[in-house]
């Protein structure tokens, strides 16, 4: 099943979007250019024709507001519970190796 619809729905919420290689974190297209100006919606309806299975990827940062953690494993995650950081409203988001918060 494809991408496409979550990422046009990203780009639609004001966020910046790359297709990357499915399972992984590397883009598939150069991703410098999307942290100072949006795709297309004619870019993301290409990537994601081009490949069907890409994962969605969102260029954090100013333009689209966000900012991101990255947790890696069970003491990454052990050590961003004892950090305390109080109750947060985030997503959490497994990767290959631990979280994006």
């Amino acid at each position: 099943m494809s991408n496409l619809p979550a990422a046009l729905a990203y780009l639609q919420q004001g966020r910046s979007v790359i297709p990357c290689i499915p399972g992984e974190k590397r883009p598939l297209v150069k991703w410098e250019p999307f942290q100072k100006r949006f795709p297309t919606e004619a870019e993301v309806r290409s990537w994601w024709e081009q490949w069907p299975d890409a994962n969605v990827a969102i260029v954090t940062g100013a333009l689209s507001g966000l900012t991101v953690v990255d947790i890696d494993g069970k003491d990454g995650l052990q050590s961003w519970r004892e950090a305390d950081f109080g109750p947060a409203k985030t997503r959490m988001i497994k990767t290959p190796r631990g979280w994006h918060l």
